[in-house]
């Protein structure tokens, strides 16, 4: 804030004092005051404790595995949104307004096995991960591509600021690693359990093979913010969707986002 100061009235001084304003009118404008706004270089932090909504499926038409049939826009498992209720919901495009239908249950996976869920009316989005923001959200994500480069020993895959490395040890266990910016900031290790009968070779991270973690969503909240992605974790009976939060500098997993779909016995 400009410091001000107050001429103190002297009837010795006046005329000095009126010489300096007249001085003042002649001279330059001051530049007008400077606006309260953003630097360009802010970043958007999210406190630990902020909600950041649940996780949907937009299904198949038909069977590919993973993903649910059925005629919904989306189908939110397990999910208790009551029928009605507008949401906000964003895939690999632009993000919609859908809104809850009645609680039902789907065929799924092998046995007769059905899964419970939410459907969602709306717009057409396409087949994959769809994220349902939480209400009053202060923000609205950007869908990022992924694109990869595997091979049976080490794999990564790209996505906007972020690569995402994966590593063979052995035969059985391997490790993921997030770098941001040239940046390692999150690690963790993954593993092919024993199964009777299973594939013994090694592992082979060319394929989606139980164990084995790989990115199929990711979504941008803010130009230098947070990024949201989800690993898709296959196992003998079924399989994990894990979300995990990466912002600048420390990443995080986001459990009460998980989802696990039991698809069929080994």
């Amino acid at each position: 804030m400009p410091l001000q100061s107050r001429a103190m009235a002297s009837p010795t001084r006046a005329p000095i004092l009126v010489v300096g304003l007249a001085l003042g009118a002649c001279s330059t404008p001051a530049p007008p005051a400077p606006r309260n706004v953003a630097a360009p270089s802010a970043t958007l932090r999210l406190a630990a404790s902020a909600p950041l909504g649940s996780l949907a499926l937009a299904p198949a038409t038909t069977h590919d595995g993973w993903i649910p049939v059925a005629t919904a826009s989306a189908v939110a498992p397990g999910s208790s949104v009551p029928a009605g209720t507008s949401v906000t919901a964003i895939g690999t495009g632009a993000a919609v307004q859908l809104t809850a239908g009645p609680a039902t249950r789907l065929p799924y996976g092998c046995d007769n096995n059905q899964i419970d869920v939410v459907p969602l009316a709306g717009p057409r989005i396409a087949p994959g991960v769809v994220w349902l923001l939480p209400a009053g959200a202060a923000w609205t994500p950007t869908a990022l591509p992924i694109t990869s480069s595997r091979t049976p020993a080490a794999s990564q895959f790209t996505i906007g600021p972020l690569t995402l490395d994966l590593r063979r040890r052995d035969a059985v266990r391997g490790t993921l690693t997030i770098t941001r910016a040239g940046r390692a900031i999150y690690t963790a290790p993954f593993e092919r359990g024993a199964m009777e009968g299973a594939d013994a070779s090694p592992i082979d991270l060319t394929e989606d093979g139980p164990g084995i973690p790989q990115p199929v969503a990711a979504w941008a909240l803010a130009p230098r913010g947070p990024v949201l992605v989800v690993l898709l974790q296959p196992g003998y009976e079924g399989v994990t969707l894990a979300p995990v939060l990466v912002e600048v500098d420390a990443a995080r997993e986001v459990e009460a986002m998980s989802l696990y779909l039991y698809r069929c016995a080994f």
